[in-house]
């Protein structure tokens, strides 16, 4: 008589990362939060590569004041992937936050060329440069991320404040003004600017 084999059929890691990521992603959905940074670390370790994964699983740490376990899975992200651009944009604004400003700026300038054509990423990079008193530079990058967002009046302040730390007053008061016709400054960051 014929038979019938029973095979078990394995699932690739890759595919059950993927099965973790959207487990989670349901959890998150629930409040589950420490159930869901479980099935993300689990996504992580099946698949050290899974991006979406392992920026969710340093989000949720960033919002649960879990910065070093956040730094570490952003950090160890970008030795599976050097140079991923929104890796290395969490990573920048973690240490700038906790002061390593000299860090993160070196975080950034490695991701550069992949973060070419994204405005925010030019706007973190600025704001550090300029925060380590790299006038000139942070000037060359507000001008990058306006090009993306030209409406961001932060970036035209940013932008203000480089020019005038550069020693070029009359293109920092355009931008200041410019800063202001945007309509997008609080009011205290209104009177700042004027």
């Amino acid at each position: 008589p014929p038979t019938i084999e029973k095979q078990m059929r394995t699932t690739a890691p890759r595919d059950r990362a993927e099965n973790d990521y959207r487990r989670a992603v349901t959890l998150v959905n629930q409040g589950r939060i420490g159930d869901a940074i479980g099935a993300l670390r689990a996504a992580v370790d099946l698949d050290a590569a899974h991006l979406p994964a392992r920026i969710t699983l340093a989000g949720l740490l960033v919002e649960q004041k879990r910065l070093d376990e956040a730094q570490g899975v952003l950090a160890e992200g970008l030795v599976q992937a050097p140079g991923q651009a929104q890796l290395a944009l969490r990573l920048a604004r973690i240490q700038a936050e906790r002061g390593d400003l000299r860090a993160a700026a070196e975080t950034l300038q490695i991701a550069a060329a992949n973060g070419a054509g994204n405005a925010e990423f030019h706007g973190v990079h600025a704001a550090v440069l300029q925060r380590l008193g790299r006038h000139r530079e942070a000037a060359e990058e507000y001008l990058a991320a306006l090009r993306g967002s030209p409406q961001s009046g932060v970036w035209w302040m940013g932008l203000g404040i480089a020019l005038e730390g550069d020693g070029r007053p009359a293109e920092a008061r355009d931008a200041f003004q410019r800063a202001r016709a945007t309509g997008a400054l609080s009011a205290e960051l209104d009177r700042f600017v004027e």
